[in-house]
């Protein structure tokens, strides 16, 4: 599911399609350290995606900081 949690990809999807990945949109990306309700939502999508057994994409890293937190659970 490409933009997660933006226009038509909605949670709502989830149970409707079959996904088997889920893109996070770059736009919480950009707000990472700058906006604790984007770190909530990111950390919320990426405990759904595991537990649903879906691969789950952060788009528009782009920084080695970024990319090291995300990957540590650091996202605030």
């Amino acid at each position: 599911m490409e933009n997660f949690g933006v226009r038509y990809a909605s949670i709502r999807h989830l149970n409707h399609f079959p996904v088997d990945k889920i893109k996070i949109d770059p736009s919480f990306i950009q707000h990472m350290g700058q906006d604790d309700n984007a770190a909530a939502i990111m950390e919320s999508v990426i405990r759904l995606g595991h537990a649903m057994g879906v691969s789950v994409t952060a788009r528009g890293v782009d920084s080695e900081e970024k990319r090291a937190a995300l990957k540590q659970g650091r996202l605030q």
